[in-house]
């Protein structure tokens, strides 16, 4: 259903979803991600991947209950969505509103998109000294 994988490397919070969450299970994901998040000294302003490339679109039921249950969770400083479904992507896009939020393809492009953020930015080439002899 999920699993879960904080990356210290990265400040990443790397998630993996399958199938259809009931609000039962949200609860008890979400009860598992705070413990975890604690457990490993996360705090706000991490990296955030959610893989749902196996993951259906939700029922209303379970995103009131994702609503509901991650209320007040520490903020991330990018999140980035994997899924290939225009209607899981449309489902995000909705009910994920920040604007530090990216739909991605495959896992390897959101980990890209995440990640260039933490990249210290290279100069542009006129930017470089020129050298001649």
């Amino acid at each position: 259903m999920y699993a879960l994988d904080f990356d210290r490397g990265f400040d990443l919070l790397d998630v993996r979803w399958s199938g259809l969450f009931c609000p039962r299970e949200v609860a008890r994901y979400a009860a598992m991600v705070r413990r975890q998040f604690e457990e490993m000294a996360f705090a706000p302003g991490y990296l955030l991947r959610i893989d749902m490339a196996e993951a259906g679109v939700q029922s209303q039921e379970s995103l009131a209950a994702f609503r509901r249950e991650f209320a007040g969770f520490p903020p991330a400083t990018r999140i980035a969505v994997v899924t290939q479904s225009k209607l899981a992507a449309l489902q995000v896009l909705r009910e994920m509103r920040q604007p530090y939020l990216e739909v991605a393809a495959t896992a390897d492009a959101a980990l890209d998109w995440l990640i260039a953020a933490r990249r210290p930015a290279q100069p542009a080439l006129s930017s470089l000294p020129r050298f001649s002899t």
